[in-house]
């Protein structure tokens, strides 16, 4: 046998459900929300032609090699966003082959913005492209060591 009447139990309920049968003037009116979507057009980056350096002086019809010549810079296209500004991350210096050559004097040009070897930032041009070429200065560590080398230069490229 129960302890509480029907008619309490009912009370009780209805009590409870009172607040959520409120009336709708009584709720406050919620703020109404507001956003904007901007897209953004991802930034590519493309090696078109890689650097070639010699540790000498190129002579006047020498290191024609495959289309390329020596010392050539090279060329990295950019696309993205109109306007962007874009920031290049990439060491002062390199070490090649096993140390035993070194690429400094490492220094970037840009289409749109010019010479940017200090500041490392460019921006894309109004069409949504800009050119980069990136050039050094090959010295040997070792005379001896004259011969084809290779190097990886890490460039990172990224929206400012």
């Amino acid at each position: 046998m129960s302890r509480w009447s029907p008619t309490f139990l009912a009370a009780v309920a209805a009590v409870i459900a009172t607040p959520t049968l409120a009336s709708p003037h009584e709720i406050a009116p919620s703020a109404q929300a507001e956003a904007a979507l901007e897209v953004v057009r991802g930034l590519n980056v493309v090696s078109m032609r890689p650097m070639r350096l010699s540790p000498h002086p190129p002579r006047a019809r020498d290191g024609v090699q495959g289309g390329a010549l020596a010392d050539a810079p090279a060329i990295i296209r950019i696309s993205g966003d109109p306007g962007r500004l874009y920031r290049i991350r990439m060491p002062r210096i390199l070490l090649a082959d096993d140390s035993l050559a070194v690429i400094e004097e490492l220094r970037v040009w840009s289409l749109g913005s010019g010479d940017i070897t200090q500041s490392r930032v460019a921006q894309v041009g109004p069409g949504g492209r800009d050119v980069l070429r990136v050039s050094g200065r090959l010295r040997l560590l070792r005379p001896e060591a004259a011969r084809a080398m290779f190097a990886t230069l890490p460039i990172s490229i990224d929206y400012e």
